[in-house]
């Protein structure tokens, strides 16, 4: 998947495969997490498409990196101590619009 970088985003560089999701604001370690965060089938030419919430994708274990990149599959046993402390402290804070 090519990704085109955003003008003036510094989380996204030219040559790598983090993105941002335009429906929902969120950034993506690799685009094969960005694919998987968007759910629902394609009728309507994707029209009941959605993004998963954030306590979605914690409760299937994923997880924000330092960097503020969502990321999933894996990662090193000290990495995945590190983030699921920074996990904790995500989920006491209240989702947008909600």
């Amino acid at each position: 998947m090519s990704v085109k970088p955003i003008p003036n985003d510094p989380m996204l560089r030219r040559g790598t495969d983090k993105c941002r999701c335009m429906a929902c604001g969120a950034y993506f370690r690799r685009s094969g997490t960005f694919a998987a965060h968007r759910i629902g089938n394609w009728e309507n030419d994707g029209a009941n498409r959605r993004c998963r919430t954030a306590s979605e994708m914690l409760a299937l274990e994923w997880l924000r990196d330092t960097e503020g990149y969502w990321v999933q599959g894996n990662l090193p046993a000290r990495a995945i101590g590190k983030l699921r402390a920074s996990r904790d402290r995500q989920k006491a804070v209240p989702e947008e619009g909600g």
